[in-house]
């Protein structure tokens, strides 16, 4: 599930990444947060040809109520989330789901790295790879029928609210997080993780 309010110069990439991944069955929903018409035309232009479920918001709502609109249209028995400014590794589904059926997990998180479009990687002054919360997959029921999906009285942070409810409804052993990093997030003042 991808998230979009405004037309981003990434976005071809991310909507790329997502479309390029080696697992073979990937139902890609993207859920547009009421952007304006002409975002629409490019997003047009961007997913022609592409299978693809679309949603468009009757109003601008925020990222976390979009995933929850996007969990109502998802048919897998897995989920997982990408944000539309980040580049997403070919296995990276892949790679999740082996680590959570191998794990016996309802929830696994890899990390990222967050780069400028310089290619610079950004530094926060402790670690360059942080866990990507933005990216957790799911076991598809657990997080529909248990954990109810995203808070969607919040705008920013729902995702690390949802990682520590899952550990604490779950139990962590079900909740792992695992070192690989799969993920190129685009540092930009307009991120909500920036």
């Amino acid at each position: 599930i991808m998230t979009c309010h405004r037309y981003n110069d990434a976005l071809p990439m991310a909507i790329n990444s997502v479309v390029g991944q080696s697992y073979p069955d990937v139902q890609f929903i993207f859920v547009d947060d009421h952007s304006s018409k002409n975002d629409v035309k490019k997003y047009d232009s961007i997913l022609e040809g592409v299978n693809v479920t679309r949603i468009r918001m009757s109003k601008n709502s925020g990222t976390y109520v979009c995933r929850n609109a996007g969990l109502k249209l998802a048919e897998g028995e897995f989920i997982t989330f990408a944000d539309s400014d980040d580049w997403i590794h070919p296995q990276k589904i892949a790679n999740s789901l082996d680590f959570l059926i191998t794990n016996d997990a309802y929830l696994v998180c890899g990390r990222y790295i967050r780069m400028n479009a310089d290619g610079k990687i950004h530094w926060n002054g402790i670690r360059f790879a942080r866990f990507a919360l933005m990216g957790m997959t799911f076991k598809a029921s657990v997080l529909k029928e248990k954990l109810l999906g995203f808070d969607e009285r919040m705008r920013h942070s729902a995702d690390s609210e949802l990682f520590e409810r899952a550990r604490v409804v779950l139990g962590e052993k079900r909740v792992i997080r695992y070192p690989t990093i799969e993920v190129v997030a685009l540092e930009s003042a307009s991120s909500i993780t920036s």
